[in-house]
């Protein structure tokens, strides 16, 4: 990351960080929309998966399937503005001393909830504020994890 050699104003810079407030909360509430929509369909009594665990912990989804431990987590990128799922493999995270999370991958979104992701026969992309997309995601997502070799 470069450093400005020339600082902006004191005024201009509260007023990037308060827009820049503004968009986070907007993204943050797709995701957070998301996350809830995931696990109420995921932990569903009609759930189509047994085994497969979802749950919130702070702000991240966290989901367990057989031996992955996978966190769905957000972030946010001022420039562009996209939101951000980040992918984790949590699976040997404190079994071996200095054990991180493994980076999985990561999907974006727009100001509308749309994400990168295709909806194949559906013909448009999915986005995370509808109950049935959240759950095609989630499982997506949990299903990259399974593709990636430890």
């Amino acid at each position: 990351m470069d450093v400005p050699t020339e600082l902006k104003s004191i005024n201009d810079t509260l007023k990037s960080l308060r827009s820049t407030a503004s968009d986070w909360e907007i993204f943050h509430n797709h995701y957070a929309a998301f996350r809830k929509l995931a696990v109420d369909e995921i932990m569903s009594p009609n759930a189509r998966l047994a085994g497969l665990i979802a749950k919130i912990e702070n702000d991240d989804l966290c989901v367990r399937y057989l031996d992955r431990r996978i966190r769905i987590s957000f972030a946010f990128e001022r420039n562009p503005k996209k939101g951000i799922l980040r992918v984790d493999d949590m699976s040997e995270v404190g079994t071996f001393e200095e054990q991180r999370p493994l980076r999985i991958g990561a999907i974006s979104f727009d100001y509308t909830g749309a994400t990168t992701f295709d909806g194949g026969s559906m013909g448009r992309k999915m986005t995370l504020s509808e109950p049935a997309d959240a759950l095609g995601i989630a499982l997506n997502l949990v299903d990259l994890v399974f593709d990636h070799n430890r």
